[in-house]
Order: structure tokens, then C-alpha cells, then sequence
């Protein structure tokens, strides 16, 4: 369960100094070489304002996209009756700015995502992405279909948003040693706790109007999203509510508090949990493996400017393999929602 090893560390001299003024100003400075080192640089996608496609071809989150002739919209498989994918994002990658510390993407080339399937939390969410390199000419606003006919409700009339990149600041928060001592050591300050104080800071290194994020890490509190997305791929995605335990000692130190507690109702049903945690704990090292071939390629929060409200005002994750990017094949995407 420790912290995702691939990224590159070193922020530029200008994310460096706003990193560590944001540090101070949440009195973290007893823990700033632990964050630093789970930080590196980012692009946050904001929002210009609405999109009046008075362009064809540009980064736009919802509304309708700018498909190549001959290119269909893409329907899902799983179901009998003719639907659609929800349309939620197209990247240009020649619009975004080189980052200083990160050239994985390409330069070129548009990707479009859509949503194929999204029912919540409890399971992945099935993608459809597009990867075109070809004649930027050959590009054509494509009406969305009609709502009864795409296939997740929540997506419907996303109010198109014209987007900028605009290179930041992301910090790895799922790290438990870094969680731990922050939460040990760290003294409540204005009534907020050090790892309240870490979340502010997250919240700080937001820039105006962003409403989503490319590259850097998946941050959502302390669960580790990477592992959900290994757990699904390993057709083990039931065992995500047991994926809390250092050990087999842990556990039973678990359901030992809980009846001490006088919880034995709860303790008896956990209990039926242990083939779960013994299959993690036996396998942690081929999961911890599999982790590491995964890194986050674009995150789409909820927001107001789309009317976008995902579970509890909670963002779209997507991810992709190193290797798969290396190749630009987007093809493999995994998608993942959060809820609370």
C-alpha cells in the first residue's frame, strides 16, 4: 500500500517555492521533505467559459465533440438496445504546454473519452476513448444523440466548457507511513488536525476555475485508487472494503476492538472477511507490482460551469498503463468514480 514509485519528484523552481509557501501557510513544515518528495508537476484544466465551437478541435469537457468523418460515435456492446456513450472530454495534446519535468504525452494528436457504462463506487467504469493524429481539416461538430438514448443519465446536457492546461502542483496523499506521522505527530491547529491541514493544501494548489487535472496523482483522501483500479483487473474488485490491513494481526486486532466495543453483530460479519485479507496479504507483492504499471492520465472533477454532479460531487478518474502511453495506445483505459 506505499506510495506510486514511477513519478518524477523534482518540481520546477516556480511549483517548488509555491509548494512550500503553501507548506507554511499550513503549518506543515515539520513534514515538508515527506510532501516534496510526494509531489510533481501537473497540468490543471481550467475552464475559459462556455464553448461556442467557434473552433473546431480545441480542449472542450461536455458538450458535443469534434468527430472525424467517417468516425462513429461509439456505442456500447453490453446492450441490445441502440444506445450511446456519453461524450465528456476531448484533449488536444498541441495545446498543452510543455511541462518541465514530464514529456510522456504526445504533442499532437486529439483524445476523446466517453463513458460507456457508470453505475457508482462499488465497480469500474467502462470507457470508450479515441486517439486521432490525422487532418485537423477532416474534423466536424457531431450532434449529440438524443438523451433517451445515451446510456448514463448523470451525463446528459453537460454545458460545453471551452479548456485551457495550466501546469501545477499534485501531491501523493496515499502513502500510509506519510499519513501516519503526519497523524501522529502533527498538533491540531485552529481546530483542524495535520491531515485536515494536508487536504487544505490540496485545496490550496488548485488553480482558479480548474474543474479537472492531467498527469500527476489520483488524490482522494486516504484511499488508494491505483489499487481499486489493480482489484478490478484482477476480477477482485469485492475485496476493495478489505484492502485496510497491514496484516493478518492487524485484522484480528480489528475484531478484537470491535467486541470489545460490544459490537459482536459487526465483528461476527467482518470476521467472514478473513479469506479476503489472507488472499491480499499473500498476493501483496504481485498487487503492489501491478500498481506501479498504472499512473493517472486525466481526472474530471463535478462542477457547476458543465452542471456536472457525479455520486456525491465526486470526480471521473482515469487512468492507463506506462507502457500503453509510451505506445499511444489508448485503448486500455480504466475509469474509476468516488463517493463522498
Amino acid at each position: 500500500m506505499g506510495s506510486i514509485e514511477w513519478c518524477n519528484m523534482t518540481l520546477p523552481p516556480m511549483l517548488a517555492k509555491e509548494l512550500s509557501e503553501g507548506i507554511v501557510r499550513q503549518h506543515l513544515q515539520a513534514f515538508a521533505d515527506e510532501i516534496s518528495s510526494h509531489a510533481t508537476e501537473c497540468y490543471a484544466l481550467v475552464t475559459e467559459g462556455v464553448d461556442s465551437y467557434s473552433t473546431v478541435g480545441n480542449s472542450r469537457f461536455g458538450g458535443d465533440p469534434d468527430l472525424p468523418l467517417g468516425m462513429d460515435w461509439p456505442t456500447p456492446d453490453w446492450n441490445d438496445e441502440k444506445t450511446y456513450s456519453n461524450f465528456v472530454a476531448q484533449i488536444n495534446f498541441a495545446e498543452l504546454p510543455p511541462l518541465a519535468t514530464d514529456q510522456s504525452l504526445p504533442t499532437n494528436g486529439i483524445l476523446y473519452i466517453f463513458v460507456n457504462h457508470m453505475l457508482g463506487a462499488s465497480e469500474p467504469v467502462i470507457l470508450d476513448a479515441i486517439y486521432f493524429e490525422g487532418d485537423k481539416s477532416t474534423l466536424r461538430r457531431c450532434p449529440t444523440p438524443p438523451e433517451l438514448s445515451l446510456t448514463n443519465q448523470w451525463l446528459v446536457s453537460l454545458i460545453p466548457q471551452r479548456v485551457r492546461a495550466v501546469p501545477a502542483v499534485s501531491i501523493e496523499s496515499c502513502p500510509k507511513l506519510l499519513q501516519r506521522r503526519i497523524a501522529a505527530e502533527s498538533e491540531v491547529i485552529d481546530g483542524d488536525p495535520g491531515m485536515a491541514r494536508l487536504y487544505k493544501l490540496h485545496a490550496e494548489l488548485k488553480r482558479p476555475q480548474q474543474i479537472g487535472q492531467m498527469l500527476g496523482f489520483a488524490h482522494h483522501g486516504q484511499e488508494n485508487i491505483y489499487r481499486l483500479v489493480v482489484l478490478a483487473r484482477l476480477n477482485q474488485r469485492r475485496l476493495q472494503y478489505d484492502d485496510w490491513f497491514e496484516s493478518i494481526e492487524d485484522f484480528d486486532a480489528f475484531i478484537q476492538k470491535l467486541r470489545d466495543m460490544g459490537r459482536h453483530d459487526i465483528a461476527n460479519i467482518r470476521r467472514h472477511a478473513l479469506d479476503g485479507v489472507i488472499w491480499l496479504q499473500e498476493n501483496r507483492e504481485m498487487i503492489n507490482r501491478h500498481v506501479r504499471e498504472w499512473r493517472l492520465l486525466f481526472r474530471l472533477d463535478s462542477n457547476l460551469p458543465m452542471r456536472l454532479e457525479i455520486n456525491d460531487f465526486d470526480p471521473l478518474y482515469v487512468f492507463i498503463r506506462h507502457e500503453d502511453l509510451a505506445c499511444r495506445d489508448f485503448s486500455n483505459l480504466a475509469g474509476e468514480v468516488t463517493q463522498n
